[in-house]
């Protein structure tokens, strides 16, 4: 199918930006807004605390499928659909989520959630990849807008639903959910106007990428996958178990959704500036930084620290890895680049909840599954830092 021809008025950061909202939805809402409700949801529903880390490696194991089908699917439809597609009917199925109390139709929910959100992130990320590429000396911190996006995700669902559950009591999560969903489905149908009106081969299923070329960078991705998962997962519960209250565990997510939509600022000198794995292999260690602090210096001081510095680098983790493919591909190649990095970084989500859930269950402390998740993100930056440049030859 061939794309529409209209040209945009937009500026290409202006653009990046809207399209920062459905990024907002595939992971700002879908995903990682669940760490704010699971306290709640364990409560009422009596789940442990492996169950709570299948209902997230669940909606990674969506996400994962979603991938694999994505660039196929995208070749015979368009990235505009595809896009579309996906970022609605993942604010759907996060307003779903809020429906039942079922935990199968609740498994179900992650799950399209996961599969949806696959699209909005890889097609939105191929089509921000092209538009950035328009903004000459700032197209690191138009990529990164993208990559920030969920930062915002974060920061509005950060403001209202710890403080509805304080309100309303932990048996009424589900309202919690229906509002984060009506908040993503806004932000869905507003991520549509940064569309671009042609895509530059980035429709077609025939681009390649030299994935063995690129090994050290994508088992490193796929260890910061399992790493970061289990802190953005289990951190609320966490904290509430160190007495945290509605206002400070608001507070502490608000700080790292704020740190996150600033990363583009922060380190697109990194980002677009250092060769190799270099950029990956810093951000994914200040990651691993930022999750041990609360596990070494258990106050609510430590912890706006560490949401600060975690979110700060977390996101543009994502952000380096699209950059090196831009780096290290054609142009008709970004969206397979884009697609085999995150094939290996959803294996790598997909199981690190349900290890951090299993070791907690198993050792009867959360804090000893959280520091499994530390040593994901050693090795994830251990891993880049051996990574090289191989250029854009197919």
């Amino acid at each position: 199918m061939s794309e529409p021809r209209a040209e945009t008025r937009l500026s290409p950061i202006v653009q990046v930006g809207f399209l920062g909202l459905g990024a907002a939805v595939a992971l700002g809402f879908s995903r990682f807004a669940y760490a704010l409700v699971l306290p709640d949801m364990r409560t009422d529903l009596g789940w442990s605390y492996s169950e709570a880390g299948w209902m997230n490696g669940v909606n990674a194991a969506g996400y994962l499928g979603g991938v694999l089908i994505a660039v196929p699917v995208a070749s015979r439809i368009g990235h505009r659909l595809s896009f579309a597609l996906g970022v609605l009917i993942t604010a759907l199925a996060v307003l779903a989520t809020g429906l039942t109390r079922s935990f199968d139709l609740l498994t179900f929910f992650r799950l399209l959630a996961g599969i949806a959100a696959a699209f909005a992130f890889v097609v939105g990320g191929a089509m921000s990849a092209q538009v950035s590429s328009r903004a000459g000396s700032r197209s690191a911190v138009a990529l990164g807008l993208f990559y920030a996006g969920p930062g915002f995700g974060m920061v509005v669902a950060g403001l209202f639903m710890p403080a509805y559950s304080a309100h309303y009591g932990s048996s009424e999560w589900q309202g919690a959910w229906i509002l984060g969903g009506v908040c993503a489905l806004a932000a869905a149908l507003i991520s549509l106007a940064g569309m671009p009106a042609r895509t530059k081969g980035a429709a077609s299923d025939r681009g390649s990428f030299r994935a063995l070329s690129a090994l050290p960078a994508l088992f490193g991705y796929a260890a910061f996958g399992g790493g970061y998962i289990g802190y953005m997962t289990f951190i609320f519960a966490l904290l509430k178990q160190l007495g945290a209250g509605p206002f400070e565990l608001s507070l502490f997510w608000v700080l790292t959704g704020l740190a996150g939509m600033a990363s583009p600022w922060l380190w697109a000198w990194l980002i677009g500036g250092q060769p190799h794995g270099r950029a990956l292999s810093a951000l994914t260690g200040i990651t691993c930084l930022g999750a041990g602090i609360p596990l070494l210096f258990q106050s609510m001081i430590a912890a706006y620290i560490s949401g600060i510095i975690f979110g700060a680098a977390f996101l543009s983790v994502v952000a380096a890895t699209t950059a090196f493919v831009r780096r290290n591909a054609e142009p008709r190649d970004w969206t397979a680049g884009i697609a085999v990095f995150t094939i290996f970084f959803g294996f790598g989500q997909t199981f690190g909840p349900l290890l951090v859930g299993l070791v907690s269950d198993t050792s009867g402390s959360l804090a000893t599954g959280l520091w499994y998740g530390c040593l994901f993100l050693a090795a994830g930056m251990i891993l880049a830092a051996f990574q090289s440049d191989f250029g854009n030859q197919s």
